[in-house]
């Protein structure tokens, strides 16, 4: 077997693993954003589902690392799709 479709594979790798870390440093101030814009929507439903999900400043922090986590997967998912899709 030729080392060059391996390497090609592992560069593609690299590469997507460095687009997952750019999107995470990049989704964190986007995160800390959304997060105060949908503060007083969880406030309200906090009542409803008998869980804390605003603190006394804000959404609390599981919430924040939720919204990380999605908007970092959308980002990187987005980034693998077209990289994978343009030959």
């Amino acid at each position: 077997m030729s080392p060059e479709p391996q390497r090609k594979g592992l560069s593609l790798a690299v590469r997507l693993v460095l687009a997952a870390v750019l999107a995470g440093l990049a989704m964190a101030p986007v995160t800390v954003i959304t997060g105060a814009l949908l503060t007083p929507a969880l406030w309200k439903l906090e009542p409803l589902l008998g869980i804390e999900l605003g603190g006394h400043s804000g959404p609390a922090a599981w919430v924040l690392l939720i919204l990380w986590l999605l908007l970092t997967s959308a980002v990187t998912g987005l980034i693998a799709w077209r990289r994978l899709r343009t030959p």
